[in-house]
């Protein structure tokens, strides 16, 4: 599951001039289902909430195009809460198989709900590991204000100030530590999404290998001791039941 942040600092412009955070991060999750053979992928879109936007699926083609309808102007609670966002994404998996179940998140990070890291802990204690895409420059940067779809300036606060936005490194590597997961940031318009998805399979294939070993490991010696259990009593009842037949055969004779 891919955990899209969608919120207004999306909008900002620090990865490329003509390309905003938001656009670079749909590009690069294009380019990444067109590379997919079979894997299920979903897509969790969030700001203040988080909606399903793509459900676990192999149909790439759909997936991408409900991905080019996403824009900040779909959510109307503002902010970035990316607890809520992995909760949602958690809901997509189907617990009772062996696939292997991982979430990236691609955010600039700017989570002030604070849930994150919860959150990431207890989809690592359910084997589902968590990894974070760093989405923006750290030096800070305008956000672009619309209306009705057009640009009308730079957004402010409250007061009249123009807001800044800055990619919250430190937030996102936590978050990734917490989920046993690792950290990737966007260079410009370029994600390495295909290397960290590798990543992911590498890793959780290890786990789930070990887990199946450690799970099964110790069940054996009661089929062991039950198949020597027959062997024993087939014997036996052979030996007795060719004694009985040579003293039928004697007595014949």
């Amino acid at each position: 599951m891919i955990a899209l942040d969608i919120s207004n600092s999306m909008r900002a412009l620090d990865l490329d001039h003509d390309k905003n955070r938001l656009k670079v991060a749909k590009l690069s999750i294009e380019r990444l289902l067109n590379n997919l053979h079979g894997d299920k992928v979903g897509v969790v879109i969030f700001a203040g909430d988080a909606f399903m936007q793509v459900p676990l699926t192999k149909d790439y083609n759909t997936a991408k195009m409900f991905l080019n309808s996403v824009s900040p102007d779909m959510m109307t609670n503002q902010g970035t809460s990316i607890g809520m966002a992995i909760e949602k994404a958690m809901t997509s998996f189907d617990f009772d198989n062996g696939v292997n179940k991982a979430i990236i998140v691609m955010s600039d990070g700017e989570d002030f709900e604070g849930a994150a890291l919860l959150a990431a802990q207890d989809a690592l204690d359910k084997k589902v590991i968590i990894n974070t895409v760093g989405m923006g420059t750290s030096n800070g940067t305008v956000i672009p204000d619309f209306k009705n779809g057009r640009r009308i300036g730079l957004k402010k606060d409250k007061d009249g100030n123009t807001v800044m936005t800055y990619l919250n490194e430190p937030m996102l590597k936590q978050i990734a530590q917490a989920g046993g997961g690792s950290y990737t940031k966007a260079n410009g318009t370029y994600v390495n999404l295909d290397g960290l998805l590798e990543s992911i399979k590498t890793i959780d294939k290890t786990e789930i290998d070990s887990n199946l070993y450690t799970e099964y490991e110790d069940q054996f010696q009661w089929f062991i001791g039950i198949g020597l259990l027959f062997l024993i009593g087939h014997y036996f009842f052979t030996s007795k039941r060719s004694g009985i037949i040579h003293k039928l055969q004697d007595y014949e004779v």
